[in-house]
């Protein structure tokens, strides 16, 4: 996903879409995904 950094969001595939989502939420509450 490194290489998509600099793109605008909506050049992003929807699963793309999904992974940064994800990513977000769980830096934002890692412990309630790494139990």
């Amino acid at each position: 996903m490194s290489d998509y950094a600099k793109h605008a969001p909506h050049l992003l595939s929807g699963g793309q879409k999904q992974r940064v989502a994800i990513a977000g939420i769980v830096a934002l509450e890692p412990k309630m995904y790494c139990s």
